[in-house]
């Protein structure tokens, strides 16, 4: 029994024995009042097993059966099978062999046994363009390349009442 579980035990003992109320144990061992009800339940009908994780000490229920391991990695190693990926492999043993796994699985277990290598994609080259024009942006303008260029110059005209100015267009002469 872990440290978790004994301090969990000592809260829910607490309890138990009036000490301590629901909310006050929901408080220290940070969980809300409905699971403090539901392990002092669990106490008073199991006793500290009550407490333990069901599975503790036991297989995980995802874990792979030890005979089906060993027919799948003695698949695997066949030199025929040299050279294929996770899911063509799974593929493979499930019409040969009528093995059914799961892609990840298969992959995982390749991992492992060092017939596939994780590979990862570089980065997709982004070459730089120049930025498009848009509404709004400001127009940069060299006045004496303007004025040379085209027969028409641009001379300000007087600030307009919100205070803004603008260019108007008119022939030189």
């Amino acid at each position: 029994m872990g440290m978790k579980e004994r301090d969990r035990l000592h809260a829910v003992r607490n309890i138990l024995e009036g000490r301590i109320t629901q909310s006050e144990a929901a408080r220290l061992l940070r969980r809300s009042e409905r699971q403090v009800r539901r392990l002092c339940a669990q106490v008073q009908a199991q006793g500290e097993r009550g407490l333990i994780h069901g599975l503790q000490g036991r297989l995980s229920n995802h874990c792979l059966d030890k005979e089906l391991l060993g027919q799948v990695l003695s698949a695997l190693h066949d030199p025929l099978w040299e050279g294929f990926g996770p899911v063509f492999a799974r593929d493979k043993l499930e019409q040969i062999y009528g093995m059914e796994l799961g892609k990840t699985t298969v992959r995982k277990l390749m991992i492992g046994t060092q017939l596939w290598e994780v590979s990862r994609r570089g980065k997709r080259h982004r070459s730089w363009r120049q930025r498009r024009p848009r509404a709004g942006m400001m127009v940069q303008l060299d006045v004496a390349l303007a004025a040379r260029s085209s027969s028409t110059s641009m001379t300000p005209i007087a600030a307009s009442p919100t205070g803004s100015s603008s260019m108007k267009k008119t022939p030189s002469i």
